[in-house]
């Protein structure tokens, strides 16, 4: 039922319209599939739970989406019997590319703290695919929250360490 086009509209319609419910762990679980790649970007400008706006920018500029498919136990000190418990994750290519500058420019205008946050730590991981990245920094460092502001800042240390490098 649910690799039917029809079934994929109507989702993409409660994912941007819906304010209550797990929505964002539901996005999770239908990522696995490509039937809603092409309406991530959609979902990352209209979503009205921030939620599902930073799933999608999430996966956008990641290129991937990716789950937990169960845990496993690694050990600490296996003499003492200390070990903790990891996730396992799984994960697929997107079928959809996006222009990560103009969804930089939209997670900027984006009024949740959590999906300008959430765009700032993945953008740490592929700060090189991005050379003129640092143009967008200095708007993030002005942004009201502190947390937006420090991310901002270490992303704009990092660009200068490379530089140097």
């Amino acid at each position: 039922m649910f690799v039917q086009s029809a079934v994929h509209e109507q989702l993409v319609v409660q994912f941007a319209v819906r304010r209550s419910g797990p929505l964002p762990t539901a996005l999770r679980y239908f990522l696995r599939k490509p039937g809603l790649d092409t309406a991530l970007p959609i979902l990352a400008r209209t979503a009205q739970v921030a939620g599902v706006c930073a799933i999608a920018v999430l996966v956008l500029l990641r290129g991937h989406a990716r789950w937990q498919t169960g845990t496993r136990r690694q050990w600490l000190n296996k003499p003492h019997g200390i070990s903790r418990t990891i996730p396992v994750l799984a994960q697929r290519d997107i079928e959809v590319s996006v222009d990560r500058h103009e969804l930089i420019s939209t997670v900027l205008c984006d009024k949740s703290a959590i999906v300008r946050q959430t765009a700032l730590v993945t953008l740490t991981s592929c700060a090189t695919d991005l050379p003129d990245l640092a143009t967008f920094l200095p708007a993030f460092q002005q942004d009201d929250n502190p947390s937006v502001r420090r991310w901002a800042g270490y992303l704009l240390q990092q660009q200068e360490m490379m530089k140097t490098h």
